[in-house]
């Protein structure tokens, strides 16, 4: 896709990166430019729990995947906090991406060593198991 780029920041490190971490090296990296994190709605559901939650939900972009049936709608109008930063949170309604999540995925590669295959490619599958990823 033009003008979007993909950070493999984390996974150089060996500490934990909080979101909050994450995006602050993200902005050292990428100077003036809008700064979106991609999650599915049963994670963003959550995101009010996350470390620094305030300072991330006040100042990044959000594009949430509905998923799950969960009411994103409802739960945006009734959080207060979110609900002021309804401005940041871009909602993709569509069908097509409510069958995969990237816990489920990492879960049954841990429990079953198992790879889905409609959600990823050989190659991706390859580098996962090369690099021992989500073991």
């Amino acid at each position: 896709m033009k003008n979007i780029e993909i950070s493999d920041l984390e996974l150089n490190r060996k500490e934990k990166l909080y979101a909050a971490d994450a995006f602050k090296l993200i902005e050292e990296n990428y100077k003036n430019v809008d700064i979106f994190f991609i999650m599915g709605a049963d994670n963003f559901i959550n995101i009010v729990k996350w470390k620094n939650s305030k300072e991330i939900i006040e100042k990044y972009n959000y594009i949430v995947l509905d998923r799950n049936n969960i009411d994103l709608n409802r739960y945006i109008n009734e959080n207060e906090f979110i609900r002021s930063h309804k401005d940041n949170i871009k909602v993709i309604k569509d069908e097509n991406y409510s069958k995969y999540n990237a816990t489920d995925f990492r879960n049954k590669i841990k429990k079953d060593n198992e790879y889905n295959q409609e959600i990823v490619s050989d190659e991706v599958i390859d580098y996962i198991i090369e690099n021992g990823l989500y073991k």
